[in-house]
């Protein structure tokens, strides 16, 4: 798993948290264990590049052949850094390392 990148902001209303984090940016990746990556999800929007939507790519580990798919930045929506981890857990049988992921994660 790869880094997030943050803007943290002070919130000055009544209610509400002293500070939010947001998410500007995301790198997020399953790999096999000293192999090739599987899936990535990709946002880096203000690159200098034309590709500055959410994206997913599927790697040599994903057991696609096909080049084109291997290349091409397949759009999704925002994706969470909790989403993926739930993803990683559910459909990758990784073994959460707390026995209250599910509490931290927001699920039941």
């Amino acid at each position: 798993m790869h880094g997030i990148n943050t803007q943290a902001s002070r919130c000055e209303q009544a209610g509400q948290a002293p500070w939010t984090a947001s998410p500007f940016g995301y790198y997020y990746a399953l790999r096999e264990p000293d192999g090739p990556e599987v899936v990535a999800y990709h946002w880096h929007p203000g690159r200098r590049s034309f590709i500055d939507f959410p994206h997913l790519h599927l790697g040599a580990g994903s057991g696609v052949g096909r080049e084109e798919l291997q290349k091409a930045h397949i759009i999704t929506g925002r994706v969470e850094l909790e989403d993926v981890l739930l993803m990683a857990i559910r459909e990758f049988g990784v073994r959460p390392r707390r026995d209250d992921w599910q509490e931290i994660l927001g699920t039941r």
